[in-house]
């Protein structure tokens, strides 16, 4: 039974290595050096629009939130110099713009 099985791989295992050859031989490039200028405009001015779309949906997400959400998504993101600065500042929705001002005045 075994030596059955094996000969009746034998086909498959001749094409599967026939197979694996034909790929060493291949030239596998990147995608975008086969590409002509004219696709990679294409492909560039499409990724741009949806960074666009992507940015102004995130922006949009931001301004629905409440003062007090930006403001311990913002301190849960500090560390070191930056969190020091407004760990006296209380976690209040009043806070928010007092601790973005800190951040960015002394952080940029």
């Amino acid at each position: 039974m075994p030596a059955t099985i094996i000969k009746s791989a034998r086909p498959a295992r001749e094409k599967v290595e026939k197979l694996l050859e034909e790929i060493r031989k291949m030239v596998l490039t990147e995608l975008d050096q086969k590409l002509t200028r004219e696709e990679k405009k294409i492909n560039s001015t499409r990724n741009h629009q949806q960074y666009k779309a992507r940015k102004k949906m995130i922006e949009e997400k931001i301004m629905r939130l409440e003062h007090i959400q930006k403001l311990n998504y913002l301190t849960a993101c500090l560390k070191g110099d930056a969190l020091q600065a407004v760990r006296e500042c209380a976690i209040t929705p009043e806070n928010y713009d007092v601790v973005r001002k800190v951040v960015t005045v002394k952080f940029g």
